[in-house]
């Protein structure tokens, strides 16, 4: 029986550094492009992102954090499509603080405050987006100011039919 041997050139040599690098790489990049890493650095640079909700409260944290985030998207790039996100997000976040404004703290009375004042401003901000978002030609957003009873979202969507561009 003969034993058949590769040569040298064909078997595989990978050296620990290049598999290293290769792993490596991408996650070293990835911190180059994002400047911040946590939402309380993004509240200490951008106030205006933060400040009118109810920072420091145990309730909606999920929420409220992906409200901060997709404001800064939408600070970052103010297009339609980011305007209906943070829309949605100002939703999720109301409706968390609508149950959450009902709470009564046993210890900080002040929580209570600064989460109907979070609630007040939720209102307000999802009025300002709906002004914004009037104009917008998305079918999608037509279609969600349709859902929300705007007669003229309806003719709009329906004129989009057979529309190839859309």
């Amino acid at each position: 029986m003969a034993i058949v041997s590769l040569p040298a050139a064909t078997t595989p040599r990978y050296n620990v550094y290049n598999i290293k690098v290769i792993i490596l790489l991408p996650l070293l990049l990835s911190g180059c492009f994002d400047r911040y890493r946590t939402t309380d650095s993004l509240c200490n640079d951008n106030p205006s992102l933060c400040q009118p909700l109810n920072l420091n409260d145990g309730q909606c944290r999920i929420q409220r954090t992906n409200l901060i985030w997709q404001r800064y998207n939408t600070l970052q790039m103010p297009t339609d499509e980011h305007k209906f996100k943070e829309l949605k997000a100002t939703k999720e976040y109301q409706f968390c603080l609508e149950y959450a404004a009902r709470i009564e703290p046993t210890e900080l009375k002040q929580r209570k405050t600064k989460r109907m004042q979070a609630l007040y401003h939720s209102y307000e901000s999802i009025e300002r987006l709906n002004q914004e978002l009037l104009s917008s030609q998305d079918p999608h957003i037509i279609y969600y100011r349709w859902g929300q009873g705007d007669k003229k979202a309806k003719q709009q969507f329906l004129a989009l039919e057979g529309n190839k561009k859309t």
